[in-house]
């Protein structure tokens, strides 16, 4: 099975004084679903001080791990930790030096836009609900954000938008790069449409 790096959401739990890195056990049997093999990538060689703009361990790491894809995880709003955002803004200029699949889920769409230079926006009633989407993608989709994309990113198409014309899904004209807004780890019994999606997104 191909090994699939997933970026990890990162919570301070003050009882413990701990920083924990995590990943939903549903998104891991989703992938294993899929035939894939998940492997969390670390939030922890990002620094600043490390040639290379602070990626240099970061790049040996995933280079060394031979990863055939990159899932960008949901959780944590962006700038919430400038650590986990570094790590990502890295693993998505990876993917295109070596042009490897990625996905990006909710947080991990959204991240994908702010790389491109499109801002955020408020939005109401897409949090903790179910609703349709249509074009390319269509169906219904969970939805656990308030926050959506602007615009389009350069070299990017629609593929899903909601009746309300918020951006759900978007995929870049030249390179295997998917976002979604909603959390294909989180559906009962997984879903069929996804499944498959997943399957083609990192085929190669």
């Amino acid at each position: 099975m191909k090994l699939i790096g997933i970026s990890q959401r990162i919570d301070y739990l003050k009882d413990r004084k701990e920083t924990r890195e995590s990943i939903d056990q549903k998104l891991n049997k989703l992938l294993v679903k899929c035939n894939l093999t998940p492997l969390p990538i670390p939030n922890i060689f990002y620094n600043k001080k490390i040639k290379d703009k602070g990626y240099g361990n970061l790049k040996k790491w995933v280079t060394r791990t031979k990863i055939k894809g990159i899932i960008l995880s949901g959780g944590n709003d962006i700038g919430l930790n400038k650590q986990r955002d570094n790590t990502e803004y890295f693993l998505i200029k990876y993917v295109k030096t070596k042009k490897l699949p990625l996905l990006g889920i909710c947080r991990g769409m959204q991240i994908i836009a702010k790389s491109e230079g499109v801002s955020l926006k408020k939005i109401t009633k897409h949090k903790k609900t179910y609703h349709k989407i249509y074009g390319k993608i269509s169906g219904v989709v969970n939805s656990y954000h308030n926050l959506s994309i602007k615009k389009c990113p350069n070299n990017y198409i629609i593929l899903a938008k909601t009746k309300d014309e918020n951006i759900e899904a978007i995929k870049h004209k030249h390179y295997p790069i998917e976002g979604w807004m909603w959390h294909p780890e989180r559906n009962k019994n997984f879903n069929k449409r996804d499944i498959n999606k997943i399957k083609k997104i990192f085929r190669k």
